[in-house]
């Protein structure tokens, strides 16, 4: 059986959450809803070495005072007594015994993580859990990117949305940098058009034994997923399919398509994927993408001192 966390990675919106759900039908595995709480941690204190009670303490705070800690539904005592545990002496040693008192195990042996963000900590993670494995699951970049957009992802910004895209996913492709032993790669359409097939092989990774109840998980969904994200995974609700497949060629418009290939084209090619618009074009989808990026530092710079005037004149004015 294999030990240790594993890290679900990758851009929003590209079937991590099924994914997760998935996972959580096997009987050895737990993956909770996201942490998000990771972060601080990660930026705040020591990856390896011995932690200070001052820093446990931080530890608590910064967890328990995490807007989304709420959605794990557990105690802040339960929490305190976790991260306070005698046999909590690293971050490595804090952050498991917070998913295993925390997340909602009910016996069973394994945790894992799935909290898109985590993309940018791979290098980081690895550090704190140098035995863990990296699951980047990963969509057709247009696909992905007219998800987030009718999701209102960046206030619906093709621009800031295929940004974001790409960055996570290079991100998140650090892990190969880690050996086939702890970073798998998969697509999103590969898992959804043979099911069985890849959770085979994402068990084998895992070395865990493969489990046909992970099949079922749309009869655990509702649970599984926050209140207040009911409708935002509504379709896992569901058994698995090839509807959201392709979906782009019909929800895209044509300069949101340009956009997206323009900015994600060399990624979408180093994930095998293939773009609609001709080679022929690549002159003009660099052109556009130079120009839209001078475009977005001209508006972040005006930006920036509008909002250094407005401090200014807020500063200099009399107190009433």
């Amino acid at each position: 059986m294999g030990e240790g966390p594993f890290f679900i990675v990758g851009s929003g919106r590209s079937g991590t959450t099924v994914l997760r759900l998935m996972i959580n039908m096997h009987p050895r595995l737990r993956v909770p809803r996201e942490s998000w709480f990771l972060i601080p941690l990660l930026d705040t204190l020591p990856l390896n070495g011995p932690l200070t009670e001052e820093q446990k303490e931080q530890a608590f705070q910064m967890i328990s005072g995490h807007s989304r800690w709420n959605d794990w539904e557990c105690e802040a005592e339960v929490l305190r007594q976790a991260i306070f545990h005698r046999g909590v002496t690293d971050l490595a040693s804090l952050v498991d015994k917070v998913f295993i008192d925390c997340a909602g195990m009910a016996g069973k042996m394994r945790w894992g993580d799935k909290t898109p963000k985590y993309s940018y900590y791979v290098t980081k993670l690895r550090q704190v859990f140098p035995s863990a494995k990296f699951i980047h699951l990963f969509r057709d970049a247009r696909d992905t990117c007219l998800s987030m957009r009718n999701g209102g992802w960046c206030e619906g910004d093709i621009q800031r949305i295929v940004r974001q895209w790409v960055g996570m996913t290079l991100a998140s492709r650090a892990g190969r940098d880690f050996g086939s032993d702890h970073y798998l790669e998969l697509s999103y359409e590969a898992l959804v058009s043979e099911p069985e097939k890849h959770l085979r092989l994402i068990c084998d990774f895992l070395g865990e034994s493969y489990h046909p109840e992970m099949l079922e998980f749309h009869h655990t969904a509702e649970k599984e997923t926050a209140p207040w994200e009911n409708q935002i995974h509504v379709k896992t609700r569901s058994p698995l399919g090839k509807t959201n497949v392709g979906t782009w060629r019909q929800g895209l418009s044509r300069r949101e398509l340009w956009v997206v290939e323009s900015y994600a084209g060399p990624t979408m090619r180093a994930l095998g994927q293939t773009l609609s618009l001709s080679p022929m074009t690549e002159p003009l989808r660099w052109g556009l993408r130079t120009f839209l990026e001078a475009r977005l530092r001209i508006v972040q710079l005006s930006r920036r001192i509008r909002d250094r005037l407005t401090r200014d004149r807020e500063i200099g004015s009399p107190s009433s």
